[in-house]
């Protein structure tokens, strides 16, 4: 394709896409429009015109140039298929593995992300001549379909989705045949199908509801809408109490309330067995019930109690397909082999999502109790099913061997056995106890459970009910199908890191700027800041002679000087921990002085990188930058507004609460010094908080800090002494919790379940990358013993738990320490102190205005609308950016990240760029 040509169909493609924006012509809208905005589709697809082998858009890790392979050739060329399988996969070690990878992802991901975000049907039916695969020169997958023409048909009606997915499968079954046929006899036999099924049920899991119900069941994982807010409006409410609890320490602990049989656990292997059981020959069926000697013909199971019964029963017309039947008598003895023999519960599993909702109210700061209605002689078979799920040492309520009381009354009297509790909510699949609850907890928020594929209580619509306990791992898309964001999750616990998704050649999209276009950009930023600091200090002026008319210039520049410190784009937290009244103890006596005011901000310890999860590396990146430029911004300001000046001072707290090797916290400084003098911040030094505190205070004092905190050490693993935190790790912080009494806003669990994402990995076994070891690992880090896992992730576990521990000991002696040594907390008094996080008294202080993480917990990054943040390395991976590298950081990590439709290869044989116009939008937020 010559460049004119090139050239034209860039032109079509941006009207197409504009016009897409704007909602004209819904059918026969080009892909090239979606492409060019949609970053996952931009990794995934690709177009190119039935006549010609030229792919499009240009491949930036190929500037020579692509070429497309169909489906139907690799079907039934056998040269061509084992010049693109045998070279290039079937004589890997991981052929499967790559096979999956590169060719079924990209084909299964572009479909759903077509028709979730933007209802479109990419495939016809039984149309495969449309799919065709990028290559490099050298026959190379790249990780792109090729799609053969430019009608995207939108929106998809159901019939077309259905369409769409059956035609996906046959593509896929294509796909596998192919693989075969080009695999060596030497090769080892894998099983294909299984790792294809595998991938693409895992790429479909929660998929929106309409399309789920065009997927053959085995493959719908499709909790509703309605379930996740549900169960997000529960930790909301756990979370709320729980911050509520640290500011009044009064108030009774949050907790909620789960019911075991039918809610937190699904009986069906138990249950099938005591279907057959009872579908024998009987009075009034003298052949037997054959819906019941063949359950898994069945739309739902049977439950125990009588009125789930009388629903099982009618659902299927049993009662009339067998009148003679009596049905009462046949619930009793399938009641009987439903418990009988009780060795059976140990074959229950837990409810989807159970395990991770509870490690969630966990993290929120809430509890978890299990009230169950089974009796004590079962108690051991239910702590197993617990134990497997990573759930041990979870309270569990069950009732005595000779109960004769409801079972309701019990499971109340059995909740006063605990210590007081604040009930957030009850999730129960009987009506009758959570109404018994309700009435002892009277502000608890009652969830009616009905477990998919059994028979249970018919529940009205005002009853909240949830289906499992499952919820979406990524942010939903908007009805109108823009790109979302990245997730913007607070805390990396917060993510369920096992669904999201790093594509192995996102770094073959990278852009490598020059020097001279990083300054560029950083230099695009300081003049917005600029702009921002006059606008900015004129409000503060114009308000502080408004609002205290006749004041002398004393009050003046006190009130100009907080209205700046409390602006949105600077400012986090509540407005009343830094009232008017305080900030004139802070900058009053500089003021009355004429003296540079004193600005102290403890921060930039150590970019957290080393599990690859939430940063690429060790050294600081654009969100450091940015953060630099954003005090750039406020130094300007409160210059403007107060003629003396500012001398700014960040405490660098390194080594001061854990020790990290010296070369890496060295090599992070130099780094910060250098982006410092790139932004032409003056007036600002870096300090080492142990070292200032050596210089003010006597010599030795950083020795006798180090002392008395191996001290605490001590005492604290005497505390926590029989506690193995490698085996039951739930039970181990819940413990902790109650020995240890940590601080009056951090207790020993929450800390601990911070820093378990911050601190060194184990070795990933040979030939691993450490994206998919932490992965891994952090799926389900609370589980060391997971039968799932292999022997190494197991092992990794518990080396992280063991790491994590001695890493909280140490911080938590480290807080302890520095309560008695008053001068560690207050270096510089007076100050206006910039707390990275808000708390009384304390200036709260936003590094990027409105990015939830400091720029140190995450990764550079720059949103599709332009704005500057700081995200989780994975969750940026996942929603479609790439690494963008800059000489002022180096090839060791990327400067940052940015969506894929933010890059462009300007013609062929070029290298990938940012394009220009999207580089005109980078900015900071204001709020």
């Amino acid at each position: 394709m010559d460049l004119r040509k090139d050239q034209e169909r860039q032109t079509g493609a941006r009207a197409t896409s504009r016009r897409v924006a704007r909602g004209d012509g819904e059918r026969g809208a080009s892909i090239d429009a979606l492409i060019a905005r949609d970053p996952l589709l931009r990794l995934h697809c690709a177009i190119s015109h039935p006549s010609e082998w030229q792919v499009y858009p240009w491949h930036p890790f190929h500037p020579e140039g692509t070429r497309s392979v169909s489906l139907s050739a690799l079907a039934a060329d056998g040269g061509l298929r084992a010049r693109v399988f045998a070279r290039h996969v079937a004589h890997r070690g991981d052929a499967l593995a790559h096979f999956v990878a590169y060719f079924v992802r990209p084909l299964v991901k572009s479909v759903r992300i077509a028709l979730e975000r933007h209802h479109v049907a990419l495939l016809r039916h039984h149309d495969e001549t449309r799919v065709a695969f990028e290559l490099s020169a050298d026959f190379r997958a790249t990780g792109r379909i090729v799609l053969r023409d430019f009608d995207a048909r939108a929106p998809a009606t159901p019939h077309e989705t259905a369409e769409t997915l059956h035609t996906l499968r046959d593509c896929l079954a294509k796909l596998v045949a192919a693989f075969r046929h080009a695999q060596s006899p030497s090769s080892p036999a894998d099983n294909v199908e299984g790792a294809v099924f595998a991938a693409v049920a895992e790429e479909l899991r929660f998929v929106p509801p309409e399309i789920a119900r065009a997927l053959p069941n085995e493959l719908v994982h499709a909790p509703p809408i309605e379930q996740e807010a549900i169960l997000r409006e529960v930790l909301r409410r756990v979370e709320t109490r729980a911050r509520e609890r640290v500011a009044d320490p009064t108030r009774l602990p949050p907790a909620v309330v789960i019911d075991v049989d039918l809610c937190g656990f699904m009986p069906r292997d138990r249950t099938l067995a005591a279907v057959r059981q009872v579908g024998g020959p009987q009075p009034g069926a003298p052949h037997g019930i054959r819906a019941l000697l063949e359950p898994e013909g069945l739309t739902v199971l049977p439950v125990h109690h009588e009125l789930g019964w009388r629903h099982f029963v009618a659902a299927h017309g049993l009662d009339e397909a067998y009148p003679g039947v009596d049905w009462a008598e046949l619930r009793v003895r399938f009641e009987r082999a439903y418990h009988r023999p009780w060795e059976n519960l140990r074959t229950d599993r837990v409810t989807p999502g159970l395990a991770r909702f509870v490690r969630d109210i966990l993290h929120a700061g809430g509890e978890v109790v299990f009230n169950s209605g089974r009796r004590h002689r079962v108690r051991c078979h239910t702590e197993y099913v617990l134990t497997r799920a990573g759930l041990p040492s979870t309270p569990l309520l069950t009732m005595p061997d000779d109960r004769v009381r409801p079972v309701a009354d019990l499971k109340v009297e059995n909740m006063r056995c605990l210590p007081p509790l604040d009930v957030v909510a009850i999730f129960d699949d009987l009506a009758d106890n959570r109404t018994a609850l309700a009435h002892t907890y009277p502000t608890a928020m009652g969830v009616a459970v009905r477990i998919p594929g059994f028979a249970g209580e018919s529940t009205g619509t005002s009853v909240p009910t949830v289906a499992t306990f499952e919820m979406r791992p990524r942010v939903q898309v908007p009805a109108r199908g823009e790109v979302p964001a990245p997730l913007a999750a607070q805390s990396i616990g917060k993510l369920a890191i096992a669904e999201l998704y790093a594509p192995p050649w996102a770094a073959e999209h990278a852009v490598c700027l020059t020097t001279e276009q990083s300054r560029g950009i950083i230099g695009h930023l300081v003049a917005r800041a600029e702009e921002d600091s006059e606008r900015a200090a004129r409000a503060a002026l114009s308000r502080a002679r408004a609002s205290v008319p006749g004041a002398d210039q004393t009050e003046r520049d006190v009130f100009a000087l907080h209205q700046v410190l409390t602006r949105g784009q600077f400012f986090k937290g509540r407005r009343s921990h830094y009232p008017l009244e305080t900030a004139a103890l802070d900058v009053g006596p500089y003021v009355a002085a004429r003296a540079p005011l004193r600005v102290v901000m403890l921060g930039f310890p150590i970019k957290h990188g080393d599990s690859g999860l939430k940063a690429f590396g060790p050294l600081p990146d654009f969100a450091e930058m940015a953060a630099l430029v954003r005090l750039r911004e406020l130094v300007g300001t409160l210059r403007r507004v107060y003629e003396p000046g500012v001398e700014l001072t960040v405490l660098m707290d390194s080594g001061h609460f854990r020790p990290h090797p010296a070369d890496v916290t060295n090599r992070y400084h130099q780094k910060l010094r250098d982006y410092r003098d790139v932004v032409g911040m003056d007036g600002m030094t870096f300090r080492d908080i142990d070292e200032f505190a050596e210089q003010r205070l006597a010599p030795g004092t950083r020795a006798r800090r180090e002392e008395r905190i191996r001290e605490e050490e001590e005492r604290l693993r005497e505390v926590l002494d029989g506690l193995a935190i490698e085996r039951d790790p739930l039970g181990a912080l819940r413990a902790a919790a109650a020995r240890h009494s940590g601080t009056s806003t951090l207790s020993f669990d929450e800390l601990f379940r911070s820093l378990i994402h911050s601190i060194p990995m184990p070795p990933p076994p040979s030939g691993m990358q450490l994206v998919a070891w932490s992965k891994a690992l952090y799926a389900n880090v609370y589980h060391p013993d997971d039968p799932d896992a292999s022997d190494d992730v197991r092992a990794g576990r518990g080396t992280l738990l063991l790491t994590a521990w001695r890493h909280t000991v140490r911080y938590m002696a480290a807080v302890r320490v520095n309560r008695t040594m008053p001068e560690y907390g207050e270096p510089v008094t007076p100050r206006v102190r910039l707390a990275a996080v808000p708390r009384l008294h304390c200036c709260g202080y936003s590094s990027l205005g409105g990015s939830t993480l400091l720029p140190w917990h995450g990764t550079g990054a720059i949103d599709p609308r332009g704005y500057v943040s700081t995200e989780f390395a994975i969750a940026l991976l996942d929603q479609g950016f790439v690494p963008v590298y800059s000489p002022l950081l180096g090839n060791e990590q990327p400067w940052m990240m940015v969506p894929a439709t933010a890059t462009r290869v300007p013609r062929r044989g070029a290298r990938a760029e940012l394009d220009p116009a999207f580089v005109r939008t980078i900015r900071m937020r204001r709020t």
